[in-house]
């Protein structure tokens, strides 16, 4: 069944992955996609900032998670992905 216009444009439900979401636009496209209730899993190098990040949304009542993932390296997406 193909879903209808606002069935398709809704955020319920969504998960969206954000790499490099620790920080600048990734970190602001995580808390705008969150805010509008996007589920949020973010992926990047650094898993001390990645932790900082997730803190960060969950303390805004975002529901975010992340995956330590360099996208320069295909086993580290592959894995992501899995």
């Amino acid at each position: 069944m193909t879903p209808t216009a606002a069935e398709a444009t809704t955020t319920t439900n969504k998960v969206a992955m954000i790499t490099g979401g620790n920080r600048g636009l990734g970190l602001v496209t995580a808390r705008l996609l969150g805010q509008a209730g996007v589920t949020i899993v973010i992926a990047a190098r650094d898993e001390e900032r990645l932790h900082e990040a997730v803190v960060a949304l969950r303390s805004e009542n975002i529901y975010a998670s992340a995956i330590q993932a360099d996208i320069n390296v295909a086993a580290s997406i592959a894995g992501a992905v899995d």
